[in-house]
């Protein structure tokens, strides 16, 4: 497909905090593009070092012919391979519906947002953000049951709680520095996971949906919920996935009592995002 004229967007957040959730809902509508996650942290750390390997090459294909000198590949190509490798990302997943909006989901926007925003300055940004206590209690489960090795980035759940608050607050205060303190500025728009699944959730995912270009009637936001409605979500091949889905879920849960109280680092994010301090 031509991608000329066509809106890119990213959609990212904090690991279990209704990120793929989001992009679901984003993919269920016929007009938008938005498929299984990706992974590019995989690329920015694979392409430097076959970047690298290729430049080893080029000078020993010179030193064995006429000497020339190398004109090696250096920063400014490894951006635009970057770009061209995350466009054929977002291509791939536009072919399936010949969509003029498309994206991708991947948290790896979340640590590296200047480079995105580097790389696609035009683009949309839908953030979801969710209260870190419960993105820490999902994500724990979650990793049990899907890392071997899961011990040896988290000694106990205490020790994962506290990473976790860290992660939370480097994310979110690098997304809002760059949205000059607004939910909805430069091109990135934060949303509550909590408000997505709230009274008023047809009117969120509309604003989702404006953001990158597309007017959703209520009658179609309430199609899209029931497309990704969590019950039927729980019920297919993803079941081990998806837990509770609920607000403050981890105010009656049994790993409450080992959560550390927020550092000073968080909780002007949690009054910022109208969450409570305890």
């Amino acid at each position: 497909m031509n991608n000329v004229g066509r809106t890119t967007f990213f959609a990212f957040g904090l690991p279990k905090s209704g990120t793929t959730w989001l992009q679901m809902l984003l993919d269920a509508h016929p007009a938008v593009s938005c498929p299984s996650e990706h992974q590019v942290s995989f690329l920015l750390e694979a392409l430097p070092r076959l970047m690298n390997d290729y430049n080893l090459v080029l000078r020993e294909i010179d030193r064995r012919t006429a000497h020339q000198g190398v004109a090696t590949l250096g920063q400014q190509d490894l951006m635009s391979v970057t770009r061209t490798f995350i466009e054929a990302c977002i291509d791939s997943g536009a072919r399936r519906k010949n969509a003029g909006i498309a994206g991708i989901k991947d948290n790896t926007v979340a640590t590296h947002f200047g480079l995105f925003r580097d790389l696609f300055p035009a683009a949309r940004y839908l953030c979801i953000v969710r209260d870190p206590r419960d993105a820490t209690i999902s994500s724990w489960h979650h990793n049990l049951r899907v890392e071997p090795d899961f011990a040896a980035r988290a000694a106990d759940f205490t020790d994962w709680a506290a990473q976790t608050w860290q992660r939370w607050a480097e994310t979110y205060e690098n997304v809002l520095a760059a949205t000059r303190g607004s939910d909805d500025a430069a091109g990135i728009l934060i949303l509550r996971y909590e408000d997505l699944i709230g009274a008023q959730r047809d009117s969120v995912l509309q604003r989702a949906f404006r953001h990158i270009g597309i007017s959703l009637e209520a009658a179609d936001a309430a199609t899209l919920f029931e497309r990704t409605d969590a019950v039927r979500l729980r019920a297919g091949p993803g079941a081990g996935f998806y837990r509770s889905a609920r607000a403050e879920g981890w105010r009656d849960a049994p790993e409450r009592a080992q959560i550390p109280a927020p550092p000073r680092t968080a909780q002007a994010l949690l009054e910022r995002f109208r969450y409570p301090l305890t």
